[in-house]
């Protein structure tokens, strides 16, 4: 009886040691421990969205194999939220996904939520998409004018390479972004933009006027020629608002004052569009730019 109760005992320690090792084995630490991809991904976006489609697969085989059409359009469809019928056929699904294809499943997804993306096709790079299908290299075009994608090099897209788990996970995570800043853009109306070289405290200011709130941004650069922006505005929880800048570097063909300036620009907001205790931030506003 004694030895029946040790057997029991050693088996369900056994059970628990799979079952850990079961959970672990598709844990973020295990998956992406030394990988390229670790510091480009947030945790809880693949456990949201990926940690259920990579039970059988392990860590390099999984992040650098490539991913089917079934399982990036599934999660395409648990991202946007909506019920997506996928128009694929059982071997289709089983697939492995091509860069071009993944672009325009990705780029239809997007204008769904903020209609036509505008591009300008004079500014395009790659000199591996003119061979494409029109809907495919716009795709291209639109994707890379908002940030969604990258090329291999400045001048290099491959269209037909097929896109790996860790590629998927990064291009589905940039869409996320994308989506969650259309939904919660606060609108904005920029005043002026001025450009000194009279010395001035760096930082945000926040002020208000009526039913306006009037917000400056003023940055230190080390030559002129600098170009200072708000890009969005993004509410990200009660009461909490972040503001992204775009801030463009002198033309090099230029010439430039080898003076320190400081760019201000101001922006106004209307009170109705955020909440009453609200709290602004910057993200990327940077304690000097050098050139």
């Amino acid at each position: 009886m004694e030895f029946m109760k040790n057997k029991i005992a050693i088996s369900l320690s056994t059970i628990l040691v799979l079952l850990t090792i079961s959970a672990y084995s598709n844990s973020f630490e295990s998956i992406f421990s030394g990988h390229w991809a670790e510091k480009h991904i947030e945790p809880d976006f693949y456990e949201t969205y990926f940690e259920k489609h990579v039970s059988s697969l392990q860590s390099e085989f999984l992040l650098n194999g490539a991913i089917t059409k079934g399982d990036f359009y599934s999660i395409l469809g648990c991202l946007t939220q909506e019920t997506v019928t996928i128009p694929l056929t059982e071997e289709e699904k089983n697939k492995p996904l091509l860069r071009k294809t993944a672009v325009m499943w990705l780029i239809n997804a997007i204008e769904d939520e903020e209609r036509k993306v505008v591009y300008d096709e004079k500014e395009n790079m790659f000199i591996d998409i003119k061979g494409l299908e029109k809907s495919e290299k716009e795709s291209v075009l639109r994707a890379h004018s908002i940030g969604l994608i990258n090329g291999y090099s400045e001048r290099i897209f491959a269209p037909n390479d097929k896109v790996t788990y860790a590629q998927a996970m990064i291009l589905m995570q940039r869409l996320n972004n994308k989506i969650m800043i259309t939904e919660n853009t606060i609108p904005f109306v920029t005043i002026e933009t001025i450009q000194e070289h009279t010395a001035r405290q760096e930082g945000l200011f926040v002020s208000e006027k009526e039913d306006k709130i009037i917000i400056t941004v003023v940055q230190r650069f080390n030559t002129s020629g600098y170009q200072l922006e708000v890009a969005n505005i993004v509410k990200l929880g009660d009461a909490k608002y972040a503001i992204s800048l775009n801030i463009t570097k002198p033309d090099p063909k230029h010439m430039v004052l080898q003076v320190i300036s400081f760019v201000r620009t101001t922006i106004e907001i209307d009170k109705k569009h955020v909440d009453s205790n609200y709290t602004f931030e910057v993200l990327n506003l940077p304690k000097g730019v050098e050139r």
